[in-house]
């Protein structure tokens, strides 16, 4: 047997004995990353959902603001506080978010729900003053 086809033997042997290991860890390191893409899917979608209800309970706050400003009544500290937390959670959640449309997309929508309900109502143009 020439140091060729020697060589050949061990290495189909080496190759043979070590196959199995080398599947076996490569398995588990895709089974791994597979679980920490679905931590994060999971972690996404839970941010997302609470983003939406966030989201929806600031753009309420604020049209009831607007309406007790056209109405030319007091904001209760309590509505106030409401308001301010609401903000903040929708700031909380939004930084969370990994895609940058949806986060600027969140930004936008601060800026515009921090103008409506900070600028008062003009009764006689029917518009808001800017």
């Amino acid at each position: 047997m020439d140091v060729g086809e020697w060589f050949r033997w061990v290495s189909a042997f080496v190759l043979g004995a070590f196959s199995p290991v080398a599947v076996e860890l490569t398995r588990h390191r895709v089974e791994r990353k597979q679980r920490r893409q679905d931590r994060s899917d999971d972690f996404q979608r839970e941010t997302l959902l609470n983003l939406q209800d966030a989201s929806a309970t600031l753009a309420r706050l604020v049209a009831q603001t607007h309406m007790l400003i056209q109405a030319d009544q007091p904001i209760s500290d309590q509505h106030a506080e409401l308001q301010r937390i609401a903000s903040l959670e929708v700031s909380k959640f939004g930084v969370r978010i990994y895609d940058d449309d949806v986060r600027q997309s969140v930004t936008r929508f601060q800026n515009v729900v921090s103008r409506i309900s900070l600028v008062p109502y003009d009764a006689n143009h029917e518009t808001l003053k800017t």
